[in-house]
C-alpha cells in the first residue's frame, strides 16, 4: 500500500465513540453555563423591573396624597376605623376646594370654597387603593366651615366614612397595606405607610417583591 493511499485512509476515518462522548460532554457543560448565566441575568432584570414598578406605584400614590392634602384643612380630616382602634386606618377623607377643572375655588372673602370630600381607601379584594369624590350640595355648611364627612348631611342624613368608601377610581395597585394616621393641630399633619407587593415576571414568578413607602403632608388651611 502506498503512503499516499495510507494517508487518505487515515484522514477519512470517522470519530470514535469516546470522542463523540467527550464532545457532547463539553457541549453540555457550555450550554449549562450559558443557560445559567442567561437565567441569572433574566431574573435580575425581572427583579429590577418589578421593584421599579412597585416604587412607581407607591410614589405616584404618595405624590397625589401630598398634592391634595396640602390644600385641605385638618378640621375636615377623618379616618376609618377612627383612632385609636386597631388596626390603623385604611380609609382617609378630607375636603377639597378644587373644581372639576382643577381650579382652587375661593369665596368673596378669599377663603377656600370647599367643593367636595375626597376619599382614599384600600380594597382588600383586589389590593388597590381607590379615590372617590363626594360633591357638596350648595347649601352645605361645610362649603364655608370645614368639618369631617361624618357631620355632612346631604339631605338624607349623616353617614360614617365607611358608607362612602365604595366605587371610585383606582389610583394605586398591588397595595397590601395602606395605613393612615393624623397629628392634629398645631402639627396638622397626615402620615401614611404603604406596602406594595407583586410577584416577579418570568422564570422565578413565584417569588414576590415587596416594598414599603412612607409619606406625610402638612395641611395649610
Amino acid at each position: 500500500m502506498s503512503s499516499k493511499h495510507l494517508y487518505e485512509t487515515r484522514g477519512s476515518r470517522g470519530l470514535t465513540l469516546v470522542e463523540v462522548l467527550i464532545a457532547l460532554t463539553i457541549f453540555s457543560i457550555l450550554m449549562v453555563a450559558i443557560f445559567g448565566s442567561f437565567k441569572m441575568g433574566l431574573n435580575a432584570f425581572h427583579k429590577t423591573s418589578t421593584k421599579n414598578d412597585l416604587h412607581r406605584q407607591a410614589q405616584v400614590l404618595s405624590l397625589r396624597l401630598i398634592d391634595e392634602l396640602q390644600r385641605s384643612s385638618i378640621s375636615s380630616v377623618s379616618l376609618d376605623p377612627p383612632p385609636p382602634a386597631p388596626p390603623a386606618a385604611d380609609k382617609l377623607c378630607f375636603l377639597s376646594a378644587l373644581d372639576p377643572d382643577g381650579n382652587f375655588m375661593l369665596d368673596p372673602r378669599g377663603r377656600p370654597d370647599w367643593q367636595n370630600y375626597v376619599i382614599y381607601f384600600r380594597n382588600s379584594t383586589d389590593n388597590k387603593v381607590y379615590r372617590k369624590e363626594v360633591p357638596l350640595i350648595p347649601s352645605a355648611s361645610q362649603k364655608r366651615v370645614p368639618t369631617p364627612i361624618e357631620n355632612y348631611n346631604p339631605g338624607s342624613g349623616a353617614e360614617p366614612l365607611s358608607f362612602y368608601a365604595t366605587g371610585g377610581q383606582p389610583v394605586g395597585r398591588f397595595i397590601t397595606r395602606f395605613e393612615v394616621s393624623v397629628q392634629p393641630a398645631p402639627v396638622s399633619q397626615v402620615v401614611w405607610e404603604i406596602d406594595v407587593e407583586r410577584a416577579r415576571y418570568g422564570l422565578d414568578s413565584s417569588t414576590p417583591e415587596k416594598l414599603t413607602g412612607k409619606g406625610s403632608a402638612y395641611l395649610r388651611n
